[in-house]
């Protein structure tokens, strides 16, 4: 159930051609449906890692295991009012006789993506007391992070940890179709579950295919080696979404290089805050604090060829904020602290 549970709620997205993606927070979707198709065979591995990598798994065949997906945000269903820190949710039904549902309760916030809980139909919550973060953004390819996680419930508890890195950009083709300018996602985790008097240790190497604006998942592949207390051999799971290939429009779907944009002082106090690029146009210049609530937006004509502006006070607390730059060549995020 715990490896469902991960996929659940880890189905972000990416961006533009010929450049390496990037996904933020806001460009995470939370409200979608999708079908995923469960496979043991049909991939030799998860192919080669780093840029421009061109992955051909179009050939993998149909499933009758199947389940559907629902996603939203909370309050959108009961079972929200059952874990207050969660902001989004996924019903993954499984379609099959046996049948059943999981709930899995996440939170979002610009920085994070958290798992905080789950519940499967007929059985009582699980409830993280260490929350599992499954991504820090914005997320771009050479991204490493690490975190460490644990779970209770009636019927036991775990612990563990989780190594990730965004170890390959490019295309990659499914059943569904061929999807541009994806990242994919690579994480090692080792988990201590112990139910009914027993230990068990696993560890999982997962790796997931992310796409800016798809509705749901693209490619999931999961090696899964049980350690203890008896080793087993590896166990292979291939999942792929239902949604073909979605059309992605808007600005700011290019990552911009770092060092292109600065941001001057930072910290900043109460007298504002520079910002300046290179190479490019400011279009767009959004801060938001931790909660996503936007404290200052300005727009800029496309040709206006500004290059540097001060953000002016604006009323705010101390804390963290993320800046978002859009500009005509492309998107990037920094993240600012305001003092006192």
């Amino acid at each position: 159930m715990k490896k469902r549970i991960l996929l659940i709620i880890a189905l972000p997205i990416a961006f533009s051609a010929n450049a390496q993606p990037v996904i933020t927070s806001a460009q995470l979707m939370t409200t979608f449906t999708d079908t995923l198709s469960f496979l043991s065979t049909g991939m030799s591995g998860p192919g080669p890692a780093g840029p421009n990598v061109t992955w051909d798994f179009s050939g993998l065949s149909t499933s009758s295991v199947k389940s559907a997906v629902v996603a939203g945000d909370c309050p959108g269903v009961a079972v929200c009012s059952d874990f207050p820190g969660a902001n989004t949710y996924s019903k993954h039904t499984f379609l099959s006789t046996t049948g059943g549902y999981t709930y899995a309760m996440a939170k979002k916030t610009p920085l994070k993506l958290e798992t905080i809980g789950a519940q499967s139909e007929g059985q009582p919550p699980i409830t993280y007391a260490n929350p599992k973060t499954e991504y820090e953004f914005p997320l771009s390819y050479g991204q490493t992070f690490s975190d460490t996680y644990a779970w209770s419930g009636s019927g036991g508890a775990s612990s563990g940890k989780l190594d990730y890195t965004i170890d390959a950009y490019g295309t990659v083709s499914t059943p569904l179709g061929v999807f541009n300018n994806v990242l994919r996602k690579k994480m090692v985790q080792r988990d201590t579950t112990s139910s009914g008097g027993a230990t068990v240790v696993s560890e999982s190497v997962i790796y997931t295919w992310l796409r800016a604006g798809q509705p749901g998942l693209v490619l999931y592949y999961l090696e899964s080696t049980l350690l203890a207390p008896v080793p087993q051999p590896t166990q292979i799971s291939i999942v792929y979404g239902d949604n073909p290939p979605a059309t992605v429009t808007g600005i700011g779907e290019q990552l911009l290089a770092n060092e292109l944009i600065t941001t001057y002082p930072n910290p900043a106090n109460g007298a504002g805050f520079k910002v300046s690029v290179k190479k490019c146009t400011i279009t767009r210049l959004e801060l938001t604090d931790m909660t996503g609530r936007i404290v200052y937006r300005r727009l800029f004509s496309g040709n206006s060829g500004l290059q540097e502006y001060t953000i002016p006070p604006v009323a705010t607390f101390a804390g963290m904020y993320l800046l978002n730059i859009d500009t005509d060549k492309g998107h990037g995020v920094k993240k600012i602290t305001i003092v006192p």
